[in-house]
This record gives C-alpha cells, structure tokens and sequence, in this order.
C-alpha cells in the first residue's frame, strides 16, 4: 500500500513538473510578455518616422532572442549614413535605440555629388546645392562612387586621413585631394604636395615640413608650384 501511495505521489510531482515546464516555456517563448511592443528613438529623435518602418520589422519579435548584431547590420544597409548604433532592452517588451550618424568630411562632385566620411565611405548623394565649403574635394582619381561603399581601400584612405590631419594641424588647409596609382596629391591654394601611399607617410611628412621650412626661408612661396616628398631622402620642389 505504502509503495501505491510513493507511487502516486511521484507521478503526481511528475505531472505537476511537465505542467510547470510546460506553462514556463509557453511563457518565454509564445507569449506576448516578452514581444517587443515599443522601440524608442532616444538621439535624433526629430528623425523617428524615416526609421520608423525599418523598426516595424521588430515588432512583435521576443526580447530574450533580439539579436542585436542583425538589427544594426540591417539598420546600416537600408540608411549607410547610420555610423554607431547603441541598443538597451527594456524588459519585458521594449527597446531604446540611440543612433550617432556619419559626419562628412570628404565629397566627390560631378554629374552627382556625395558625402563621405574620414574613413572614405560614401553615405549620402546631396544636391549641387549643398554647402561644401568645410569638406575636402576628392578629384577624379577617386572613382567608382556608390553610396554604401567605400571610396578607396582601407588601408590607403587611413593614410590619406592621417596626411590630411596633420597639414591641418600645422595650418596648411588642403582645398582637394587627387589619387593617381598610388600617388596622391593634397591640393592648397597655392601649391600642392605629392605623397607616396607605398612608402612611409611619417618619414615623408616630416621631410615635407623640413623642406618647406627652408623653402619659407629661402624661396619666394608665391611662385612654388608643388613639393614632392615621394622619392627616399629626397625632396623635389618647384
């Protein structure tokens, strides 16, 4: 009698178990608790209804299985001008989205006109009409523009950066930049400085300052046409 009774009672505790196992994954996981219900737009929030059907999509998906690499993957395919995306989920059902967009520093005009970012992605197509005086002008060598890409590889377009920045930072603002296979060309005003990407940038910045020094010293600058830093220690001035 005893063992009817234990028996009884496990398979009761058995029952009770599947139930509760039973009830806690319908809970998680078909449920509407835990349904994404909400998405806030926290930054730039005057721009909601152009996301607003990208973020449709996500209604109705369950929080516990948001994949947040996906959201932002999608998210800078359809709007290339999206640069950094920062996503909290807000148990049981929303998110808060903040979005930080690319800023322009380059552009390319033609027939078409487009903004690119210090990293040499294309992200935006702009009228002829828009305002590029604070932005550098990439010439003809920068070719093949489509927003969503990148204007040049990696690697060069860092180096192009880093050139850029320093004649910034020593007050020589640079109008254009022009790039012919592996030769790029930082166009001023008055004259303009010839770079090697193949061959180290620091050495030949820092012939380039040396020279011009001396050229300021020596030279009358409103007649230099260029200086070339490409060639080892030499510097070719004109």
């Amino acid at each position: 009698m005893r063992n009817r009774k234990k028996g009884g009672s496990i398979f009761i505790f058995v029952i009770i178990g599947v139930i509760l196992v039973g009830v806690l994954v319908y809970f998680l996981f078909f449920s509407s608790f835990f349904k994404i219900q909400n998405i806030f737009l926290v930054s730039n929030t005057e721009d909601y209804d152009k996301f607003n059907t990208f973020f449709q999509t996500y209604i109705n998906t369950n929080i516990l299985f948001f994949n947040k690499n996906e959201f932002v993957g999608n998210l800078k395919d359809k709007f290339p001008i999206v640069d950094n995306v920062d996503i909290k989920k807000k148990f049981p059902n929303s998110l808060e989205i903040k979005i930080e967009y690319r800023k322009p520093k380059y552009y390319v005009c033609s027939e078409e006109c487009f903004l690119i970012d210090k990293k040499g992605f294309v992200f935006q197509k702009v009228d002829k009409s828009f305002n590029f005086d604070e932005l550098v002008k990439l010439e003809n060598g920068f070719n093949n523009i489509k927003v969503g890409k990148y204007i040049a590889s990696e690697s060069d377009f860092n180096k192009i950066d880093f050139i850029l920045n320093n004649l910034a930072g020593n007050n020589i603002k640079v109008l254009s930049v022009d790039l012919k296979n592996e030769t790029v060309y930082f166009n001023n005003e008055d004259f303009s400085i010839i770079f090697a990407l193949v061959e180290d940038v620091n050495w030949q910045l820092e012939k380039f300052f040396t020279a011009l020094k001396k050229i300021k010293d020596t030279e009358d600058m409103n007649k230099l046409e260029y200086i070339d830093v490409r060639f080892g220690d030499r510097v070719y001035y004109k």
